[in-house]
């Protein structure tokens, strides 16, 4: 039972910081050039 919950909660840390990584300009380089075009 213990276990189950253990990795519920290590893949939603690993999926979120994924996310957030992805969305933050600091995260990668293509987000940098993609605000440039944007704007």
């Amino acid at each position: 039972m213990h276990i189950g919950i253990y990795l519920g909660f290590l893949l939603a840390v690993a999926y979120s910081s994924s996310i957030g990584g992805l969305s933050s300009l600091v995260g990668t380089t293509p987000n940098v050039y993609l605000k440039g075009f944007v704007e």
